[in-house]
């Protein structure tokens, strides 16, 4: 899936910056699960109550950094 990410200042809580259309770099978050489950969800088209929140949960995570001067 793809995430939007924003960098906030420490005293402006909620106020995200605004990159620049062209930036120097780029950044890209890939996330990839090993499933061994099958898991049933239902689908509602009725309108929400609420704005859909992530959960708080703890796991190991690999990270993996490829860095490049080019456009590759």
């Amino acid at each position: 899936y793809e995430n939007e990410i924003g960098l906030y200042h420490s005293g402006e809580k909620r106020v995200a910056h605004a990159s620049p259309v062209e930036p120097d770099y780029r950044q890209t978050i890939s996330c990839y699960y090993l499933v061994n489950d099958t898991k049933t969800i239902s689908f509602d088209a009725k309108p929400r109550k609420y704005e859909p929140k992530a959960e708080i949960g703890s796991g190991h995570m690999i990270v993996q950094m490829r860095l490049a001067s080019d456009s590759s």
